[in-house]
């Protein structure tokens, strides 16, 4: 590849002489004759180089210093430029040299056009050897497994790129990368770990004759972008990194793009997963040992204990900065028609949820619940967690972008929006990518008992038992989370609470009005609606619930409200979910008749009754001790649950 040119100069013969020799030493010269059209060339093509004339627009003013305007704008700061003149002065020369903008003057060199041919190549050549750096011998290579390519990563970067403009953008990325890796012989673009509006991020294996390979995270993007996220790193990142640090090592700059290599420490990244990865494949112990390192070393290294006072914001302002809602219609008409066409889609999974009356209700296998509608959170969300305290933040957490190994060591790879944050921010962060991301059942009642099981327990003491199988696994690793978050809530958990709405409510901002929803993420949304509307009810007033038992009925024994599911033993609200739940409704339906192990087995356990089946026996009775250590004082001398013996169960409700 070429060094690349951009001479800009008004007088035709005098930049078609000088583009011609330049050609003759095999570079590739762009040529323009003004301002206008020298822009048009650095927003459509790329250049290593730029040679400029002083005066653009008219030789013969003295006050003509357009291509020493055209030097000093920020969009070129990272193009080196030659400033060339037919009429030198002190001042001119000493603008065009100094003071140094990101490391480049608004010009590397000055010449007068009387200086000749030869006088201007030495310079062209100095600049490249000084300036360009770009290594035309390295090596680059992609992994076979990757199926990485230079328009695709600039099709990531750039969504809307017109095809017109995707080779030039393919080359300059390829030449960043060249010019990155200047040091090494080879590179192999190993993998993509995750794409972001205007970045992706890419592991990258960088060799270099006489030393051990190393790997890095490379991330890169669009230039402004990428040097915003440079300026925040460099600001908050921890000085000391530490044995999950994150450090960053190299970074370029071209017209387009840039990017930013870092080391992370003590890993082969070829030999690590994204965190989304781990959770999804690894054991409970690996999750849960990553999720209190990634707390308690690799986030605490960049809280640097320190927390500061912010007197002038709210905490739900704070956190809608956060989520950067200015960017999103988030108004109550846009939260409304989002509502209404996901309800609108959900009878397809069984279930019907109606929205109106500023409440939703949800109605489900013979039973319903009713909650608050979230949007009042939205226009006027609660006063909590006033004095607000903040604590410095690497920025938004990913699945992606957190990568683990096998041991749990935890590292950071994205920091477009490091700074400070609420200091529930991280760890509510992480419930949030759990709890609404990563749950994997398709039905929505399950991830509905999920909720129950989050919302009603106490804040430290999540009882998973009754859930299914495949919802433990979250509640255990929230679990985690939640103590490890416990000496930041305090006695404040309505912050926590209030930072998971708008989590939830922010998912609900993606979502499409006029687009169909695939199961998966029908069940998603439907979810994340649910949990808003909970979490809402948990932070609005007290209401007063509807009982279908008024106050006498329900003073002693067992009472049942299902349109709340609401649970009362002797007055006292018991809280009921999943299995347990539905085994209690069901007993309580035939109180005081007797019904069978057959008959439970069939229409609470959903399974064909086998009296042969010792599973099947065995889960039966674990169900029923579970539900008598909910509702009995003595478990062992049951009052209400008895059981009749080679019969089955009978519920006394008084």
């Amino acid at each position: 590849m070429s060094g690349r040119i951009l001479l800009a100069d008004n007088e035709p013969m005098f930049r078609t002489a000088r583009a011609r020799f330049l050609r003759t030493r095999h570079y590739h010269v762009l040529e323009a004759g003004s301002v206008a059209e020298a822009e048009q060339v650095l927003s459509d093509a790329w250049v290593h180089l730029a040679i400029l004339d002083i005066r653009l627009e008219d030789d013969h003013d003295e006050r003509d210093i357009s291509g020493l305007v055209l030097a000093k704008k920020a969009d070129y700061r990272a193009l080196p430029k030659i400033i060339l003149t037919g009429h030198p002065t002190y001042e001119t020369a000493r603008q065009a040299l100094g003071p140094v903008l990101d490391n480049l003057p608004p010009a590397v060199a000055f010449l007068g056009k009387a200086e000749g041919l030869e006088a201007m190549l030495q310079a062209v050549e100095q600049a490249f050897v000084q300036h360009v750096r770009s290594n035309q011998e390295l090596v680059l290579q992609t992994s076979p497994t990757a199926s990485i390519t230079w328009p695709h990563l600039v099709s990531l970067i750039v969504p809307d790129c017109d095809t017109a403009y995707l080779p030039p953008r393919a080359e300059e990325l390829e030449d960043l990368f060249r010019r990155l890796f200047f040091a090494q012989s080879q590179i192999t673009l190993a993998r993509l770990l995750w794409q972001r509006p205007g970045r992706v991020a890419l592991v990258v294996l960088a060799f270099q004759e006489g030393a051990p390979p190393e790997s890095f995270v490379v991330v890169c993007g669009q230039q402004q972008e990428m040097a915003d996220t440079a300026q925040r790193y460099k600001t908050s990142a921890p000085k000391i990194p530490g044995e999950t640090g994150t450090v960053l090592s190299l970074s370029v700059e071209t017209i387009h793009f840039a990017a930013q290599a870092y080391s992370v420490a003590g890993v082969d990244l070829e030999h690590v997963a994204s965190l989304a990865e781990l959770y999804r494949t690894a054991s409970d112990k690996v999750c849960h040992t990553a999720l209190e390192r990634l707390v308690q070393q690799t986030l605490a290294a960049w809280h640097q204990e320190q927390r500061l006072r912010d007197d002038t914001q709210t905490l739900a302002a704070l956190y809608r900065t956060r989520l950067q809602w200015e960017q999103r219609d988030v108004s109550p008409a846009a939260w409304t028609a989002r509502v209404q066409a996901l309800v609108h889609q959900l009878p397809t999974l069984g279930v019907r949820l109606t929205y109106a009356e500023q409440h939703l209700t949800l109605a489900a296998h013979g039973q319903t619940w009713r909650y608050p509608d979230p949007l009042p959170l939205l226009k006027r969300p609660p006063a909590i967690g006033q004095p607000v305290m903040l604590m410095h933040t690497p920025g938004t957490l990913a699945g992606e972008t957190i990568l683990a190994d096998t041991h749990g060591r935890t590292w950071l790879t994205d920091f477009a929006q490091a700074g400070l944050a609420p200091v529930l921010w991280n760890v509510m962060t992480l419930e949030a990518l759990i709890r609404f991301d990563w749950v994997e059942s398709s039905d929505l009642r399950l991830r509905h008992e999920l909720e129950q099981c989050l919302v009603q327990s106490p804040f430290l003491r999540l009882d998973s038992r009754d859930l299914e199988p495949s919802l433990r696994k979250p509640v255990r690793a929230i679990q985690t989370l939640r103590r490890l978050a416990a000496p930041l809530v305090e006695d404040d958990p309505a912050s926590y609470a209030l930072g998971l709405c708008f989590q939830a409510m922010d998912r609900l901002s993606y979502l499409n009005p006029t687009v169909q929803l695939s199961k998966s993420e029908l069940v998603r949304l439907g979810h994340v609606l649910l949990s808003a509307a909970m979490l809402a009810g948990q932070l609005g007033p007290a209401t007063p619930v509807v009982l279908t038992a008024n106050a006498a009925e329900r003073a002693q024994g067992i009472t049942i409200d299902q349109a709340n599911h609401a649970v009362w033993i002797n007055g006292a609200r018991v809280l009921l979910v999943g299995q347990s739940y539905h085994l209690l409704c069901y007993l309580h339906s035939h109180s005081p008749q007797l019904c069978t192990r057959r008959e439970i087995v069939e229409h609470v356990l959903g399974q064909a009754y086998d009296e042969t089946d010792t599973s099947q026996i065995r889960r039966l009775n674990t169900a029923i001790r579970r539900l008598r250590e909910k509702i009995e004082d003595q478990p062992g001398q049951p009052r209400y649950l008895l059981t009749e013996p080679g019969g089955g169960y009978r519920l006394l409700c008084q």
